[in-house]
């Protein structure tokens, strides 16, 4: 192999080192910097989830504290929004999938699945009893009759 390289004539001899080197970045590219690249866009994906589990659970644990300072409060008007959202939802026979408060007045409550009456006799309930109204609403309707995905962002006035 050694002679039929040394055989070949200097501008060959230089295509072939070239190619080979050429062909080199490129498996390197293709088997460890790609993948590192596809990984941590993957991790940022992940890291930005835990955020946003890491913020809703500091929030959820001021609510928790201030409901063990003033004691039970089942209906009590000075629940915080997300504990009286999570309540009277279970209340109505619907299953919050994921909540998010955007800031003390405001949650985004997400729900898959819901049945749309008991889904619209809800937010009448949030109005009348809590004063709590809907801001921005978006339903989905499912293959299953009277079955809806729902994405609500939900204020408390104050």
């Amino acid at each position: 192999m050694k002679d039929w390289f040394l055989g070949l004539e200097s501008g060959e001899r230089l295509t072939l080192i070239t190619g080979a080197v050429i062909l080199a970045l490129v498996l390197v590219w293709i088997l460890l910097i790609n993948p590192l690249y596809i990984s941590a866009g993957a991790r940022g994906g992940q890291i930005n989830s835990a955020r946003d589990n890491v913020a809703r659970a500091r929030q959820l644990s001021v609510e928790i504290a201030t409901l063990r300072n003033t004691g039970n409060a089942a209906a009590n008007p000075q629940d915080t929004l997300m504990i009286t959202l999570e309540r009277t939802a279970r209340q109505s026979g619907l299953q919050v999938n994921q909540s998010r408060p955007i800031d003390k007045t405001t949650v985004r409550v997400r729900f898959e699945s819901a049945p749309f009456d008991a889904l619209v006799q809800w937010m009448g309930l949030l109005e009348r009893n809590h004063g709590i109204h809907i801001e921005i609403a978006s339903l989905d309707r499912l293959d299953v009759p009277g079955m809806v995905d729902a994405q609500l962002t939900l204020k408390r006035p104050g």
